[in-house]
């Protein structure tokens, strides 16, 4: 009877019970129960998580613009040309260089301010998408994830199941040969 109850036992124990103690605990098996440890935590999603941070905060337009530097840059060469071009030119007067070179600084500045808005909203428009992929990419890892740990525990299940009804046939196939007449 003593084996009845293990059997019984067994069959009707919860599965991380069954898991542990037949082969040798989450801890070995993983979160899976497939011997692959849990990824949860690990550094990958670690920097997953960073990345959905700083796409973020480029979404919102905050952080270094790499358009506002080149723009910057590119107001910076405009400018030394045409200060180039004002110097150059003979006849003109130190007062007419100086408004002249004042104008082409604030035409420079008028230009600059469209070309860093042009260039951030393109920006952040790619932090965007690219947030979005980020997000949609981390959402079908928890899905497959998820898949796989249900997948895992209804396959324990099954085999729980079938390794109880193998110990019950053997356990009745032992007490049936003990109980026959001349056996035993």
């Amino acid at each position: 009877m003593s084996l009845f109850k293990s059997i019984a036992s067994i069959a009707t124990a919860p599965i991380s019970m069954v898991t542990g103690t037949l082969f040798g605990g989450k801890d070995r098996l993983g979160a899976l129960g497939t011997g692959r440890p849990d990824v949860r935590g690990s550094i990958f999603e670690q920097n997953q998580a960073n990345l959905i941070n700083l796409l973020e905060q480029r979404a919102r337009g905050e952080g270094q613009s790499l358009a506002a530097l080149q723009a910057q840059e590119a107001q910076e060469r405009g400018l030394a040309q045409t200060m180039s071009a004002i110097q150059s030119v003979p006849g003109l007067s130190a007062a007419l260089r100086a408004r002249l070179a004042q104008q082409a600084q604030q035409e420079s500045a008028s230009d600059l301010a469209r070309q860093e808005q042009v260039g951030r909203l393109a920006e952040q428009e790619g932090a965007q998408q690219a947030l979005i992929q980020a997000l949609a990419s981390a959402r079908g890892q928890d899905i497959s994830q998820e898949q796989m740990r249900v997948g895992a525990f209804e396959k324990a299940g099954e085999r729980r199941s079938k390794l109880a009804q193998e110990m019950i046939s053997g356990a009745a196939n032992v007490i049936g040969a003990k109980a026959k007449p001349g056996m035993g």
